[in-house]
């Protein structure tokens, strides 16, 4: 893997290390499950929220997703990226 340029993407970055990593004989006996979470990894997201934030997304996710925050947090990026 060449050295990253300014206008690389991360995702792509990450996913030039995720298929030179397939290369590496203790990757390549992964399982299909541990494979599949490297490919996903790149759309992983980790948030810490304030206080306040935090408590209007469970109370979101109570009214809307029945407490589930990830499915509340997903409808609300959603709506801000599609404008819907």
């Amino acid at each position: 893997m060449s050295m990253p340029d300014e206008n690389d993407s991360v995702q792509k970055r990450m996913h030039e290390g995720y298929a030179s990593n397939l290369q590496r004989p203790e990757i390549a006996q992964k399982t299909e499950q541990a494979k599949q979470d490297d490919r996903r990894r790149a759309q992983h997201f980790q948030v810490r929220l304030g206080k306040e934030l935090a408590d209007q997304l469970q109370h979101y996710a109570d009214a809307h997703h029945d407490g589930v925050k990830n499915a509340a947090l997903k409808m609300i990026l959603s709506k801000f990226f599609n404008g819907k």
